[in-house]
């Protein structure tokens, strides 16, 4: 047999492109860079979310690759939720221009003096257990809501000659220093319960609206409260180590006032009014006590002056008053205590 050759080729020949390249050569460009689908000239994948020239123009994303999903605003700036242009965060208790709106100090430790004369408090503020190292100043502050300075202490001296709206609580609350409340305007209940004072204690002029307690607080020196206006006050069990004068202060309400109290320096009510009740009930004075000018209008509740004094109807001609009880002392008691001067400090 003779030897086979093959036929010639009779497939059709490829076509041929004006830049010589065969047609199986086609998703090839010049250069060697693919062009398949999804490719454009240069290699650069065009894929979906992606604008030219490779940012990602994606969910959420404007041109240029900033990000502008929930909650953010052109630039990339957060704009969502308690957040404000400039990223100044406006939650709760937090005002324009980062500045926090707190509603209270509760544990707070001022290293320093604590000045907030003057200032305004919209609703309540808590400063419970708030320690004052230096001296607290609240001179001319006005408290529209609530008030809590429950177990707070104060180091050194502490104002407040100032306005409050709503309760007032200074429960257990320690005064090393002097303690100033003169001319204070109390609207709602003031609690000092169990309050200390170790430096002098003075709330002269001040005006209590609503309840005043001072139940089994501590005064270790000088209290005053000359000319204080109480709508209804209770200090019973306190103890006033040092001298206290309530000179031309007026009692009201069906407070039993002073039950259990005790004076161990000298007590002055020198020209006191009581038209509620007028309660020494069980108080104690080991010091001198002076009722000059006291007096108590005739149709008080219940009267329990302290042993060695009582009250009688007013003598015009001396300059008493008419319609009045003036307390005097019982020149019939066999205690004859020994009033305090009515003109000097007591």
């Amino acid at each position: 047999m003779g030897r086979h050759r093959p036929g010639p080729d009779r497939s059709p020949p490829a076509r041929a492109r004006s830049d010589g390249l065969s047609r199986t050569e086609r998703p090839v460009q010049p250069g060697g860079v693919r062009r398949g689908r999804g490719v454009r000239r240069g290699g650069v994948r065009p894929v979906r979310g992606v604008r030219r020239g490779g940012v990602r123009r994606g969910r959420g994303v404007r041109r240029g690759g900033v990000r502008r999903g929930r909650g953010v605003r052109r630039g990339g700036v957060r704009r969502g939720r308690k957040v404000q242009r400039g990223e100044v965060r406006r939650g709760r208790g937090v005002r324009r221009g980062g500045v926090r709106r707190v509603r209270g100090f509760d544990g707070a430790k001022f290293a320093g003096d604590a000045a907030f004369g003057g200032a305004k408090f919209a609703r309540y503020a808590g400063f419970d257990g708030a320690k004052f190292a230096g001296n607290a100043a609240f001179g001319g502050a006005k408290f529209a809501g609530d008030a809590a300075f429950d177990w707070a202490e104060f180091a050194r001296y502490a104002r407040f000659d100032a306005e409050f709206a709503g309760d007032a609580a200074f429960g257990g609350a320690e005064f090393a220093g002097g303690a100033w409340f003169g001319e204070a305007e109390f609207a709602g209940n003031a609690a000092f319960y169990k309050a200390k004072f170790a430096g002098d204690a003075a709330f002269d002029g001040a005006e209590f609206t609503g309840y005043a307690g001072f139940g089994w607080a501590k005064f270790a020196r000088y209290a005053g409260f000359d000319g204080a206006k109480f709508a209804a006050a209770r200090f019973d069990g306190a103890k006033f180590a040092g001298n206290a004068r309530f000179d031309r202060a007026k009692f009201a309400g069906a407070a039993r006032v002073f039950d259990g109290a005790k004076f161990a320096g000298n007590a002055r009510f020198d020209g006191a009014e009581f038209t509620g009740d007028a309660g020494f009930d069980g108080a104690e004075f080991t010091g001198n006590p002076g009722f000059h000018g006291a007096r108590v209008a005739p149709n008080s509740g219940l009267v329990v002056l302290p042993t060695g004094w009582i009250t009688r109807t007013a003598q015009p001609a001396e300059g008493e008053e008419e319609g009045w009880l003036y307390v005097v002392r019982d020149e019939d008691s066999s205690e004859q205590p020994a009033e305090a001067p009515s003109d000097g400090a007591a």
